[in-house]
């Protein structure tokens, strides 16, 4: 009979990990289409959202020009755009690095 509870508490925990990890996506998805919005569809191909971190979204950016490009652009701006396309999420910083390859 321990077999049974045990599995049934395995199954019970992976049905609720699996229902947690689908929220995760679908904020980094949200997250990817505001970015997307507010620096435009070619630009976005060639970033990668890494994390949402108190606060911070942190971006890889696959080349050194575009990183300078996005880096002399007005932060505020771009948090303030991203910010205003996903509810419910709090970006108070975008961080940019370059993608190792």
């Amino acid at each position: 009979m321990k077999v049974d509870r045990t599995k049934r508490l395995k199954e019970a925990l992976g049905e609720v990990m699996t229902g947690l990890k689908p929220r995760r996506t679908r904020v980094q998805q949200r997250l990817y289409e505001a970015w997307r919005a507010v620096i435009g569809e070619e630009q976005a191909g060639h970033t990668r959202i890494k994390m949402l971190k108190r606060g911070q979204l942190h971006i890889e950016v696959d080349s050194a020009p575009l990183l300078h490009h996005l880096t002399a652009r007005n932060k505020a701006e771009l948090v303030k755009g991203v910010q205003e396309k996903v509810e419910g999420v709090y970006v108070s910083e975008i961080r940019l690095k370059l993608a190792k390859e």
